[in-house]
């Protein structure tokens, strides 16, 4: 379930990933490849930020600079978005949009070199033993299959002869403990009055009488 969600999401490098642990001398080359991994990362970022979008993957073509710093040619990108569908089956962000926010995001590159796949998530559907689609009943907050129903009802039935099972043998036991108590008491009682009747009776003091 997590891979089908594409959980945990991987980071794409950004500028303070690449340049903020570069080495201290890089080349031309070195440094115009790394800046446009930068670039693919933050593009790569700002379209997963869409509600909706799973993953999407960003690839850019820049063309080397002539002396006087334009391109030799026309720059150009592919983006691959992975989304979730709606209720209506649509994507949460449409083609010529991914487009225009690459577009704006590279100098000299035209939406329409911007080559978009949108791509539905293929997230499958809880499906039941029998391969249909699971039929649900919703009741008191929860969600059962209504082939378990029964199953459930003769479970709860049974928990609940159990309970009262319990609680019956708990009142009697109660009962008898209170018996038992009352009949100690009587016990002791009856004790102290024959401690009382054993006891032999106080002598006169001599010369009395």
């Amino acid at each position: 379930m997590l891979e089908e969600y594409k959980l945990p999401r991987a980071q794409e490098r950004r500028f303070a990933d690449v340049f903020g642990k570069s080495k201290l001398v890089v080349t031309p080359k070195e440094e115009q490849a790394l800046f446009l991994e930068a670039l693919q990362g933050e593009l790569s970022q700002t379209v997963e930020a869409i509600d909706g979008v799973i993953d999407a993957r960003v690839h850019l073509v820049l063309p080397e600079r002539d002396l006087g710093g334009a391109f030799r040619g026309q720059p150009k990108a592919s983006v691959v978005v992975e989304y979730v569908p709606d209720a209506q089956g649509q994507p949460p962000i449409q083609r010529n949009e991914v487009q225009q926010v690459v577009a704006h995001a590279v100098e000299g590159l035209a939406p329409t070199e911007v080559a978009v796949v949108l791509k539905a998530a293929s997230i499958a559907a809880p499906r039941s033993t029998r391969g249909g689609d699971l039929d649900v009943v919703r009741s008191a907050g929860l969600v059962l299959d209504r082939g378990s129903v029964q199953r459930f009802k003769v479970y709860v039935a049974t928990a609940t002869m159990l309970l009262a099972v319990l609680g019956f043998l708990l009142l009697l036991e109660g009962r008898s403990n209170n018996k038992l108590r009352t009949r100690l008491q009587g016990v002791e009682r009856e004790l102290r009055q024959a401690q009382r009747s054993a006891a032999p009776a106080p002598q006169k003091a001599a010369g009395q009488g």
